[in-house]
Order: C-alpha cells, then structure tokens, then sequence
C-alpha cells in the first residue's frame, strides 16, 4: 500500500503530475517542429543543387566560347569558320578583331 508521504506529495503538488503529462505532449510538438524546418531545409538543398547545376551549365557555356575564341586566334589551319555566335569578326577586319580580343584576353 502506498505509504501516507507518497499520497500527500502527489495532492500537495499538482505540478508534478501535469509536468508529468504536459512534458512528452510539449516533446511532439517540439519534434513536430524541428521536422517541419528540416523539410524546409530539404527543399532549400534540392534549389541549391538546381542552381548549382545551371551554373555549372554557363561555366561549360563560357568554357566552350573561350575555346572557340582561341581556336581562331590560333587555329591549327585558318579554314575553320567562325562560329555564328561570335559576331564580332563581322564588324571588324581580321587584325581588328584578334587585336580586340587579345586587350580583351590581357585585362
């Protein structure tokens, strides 16, 4: 049988036994959000990685541009056309245009 303190320290504190039972329900809410902000983190790693792969897309872009401007500064033969997207040749004479970008290429 339970001894007499242990019946009066139950009704002579009543916070206990709530803290009792308030404290796992306070617990799932607590977990209910961290799981919330880390879906959201989630999501905002899946847009970095977008953004990261159209980056990385530009940068072959660039790579590609940068590797054609150099074949026509110096091209193994000097049949090989100009590719369309560099229009600039069109505008300028052949000495123009590798002076152009050769103050381009030292800045």
């Amino acid at each position: 049988m339970d001894s007499p303190c242990q019946f009066h320290s139950f009704w002579y504190n009543p916070l206990m036994s709530w803290n009792a039972i308030l404290n796992p329900i306070k617990l799932l809410f607590r977990l209910n959000e961290i799981s919330s902000k880390l879906s959201g983190l989630e999501t905002e790693v899946v847009k970095l990685r977008v953004e990261m792969g159209a980056l990385a897309k530009r940068v072959d872009k660039l790579e590609d541009v940068t590797g054609d401007i150099n074949r026509h500064i110096n091209p193994p033969d000097k049949t090989e056309p100009l590719p369309k997207y560099l229009h600039a040749k069109n505008l300028l004479s052949d000495k123009d245009f590798v002076q152009t970008v050769s103050a381009v290429q030292a800045v």
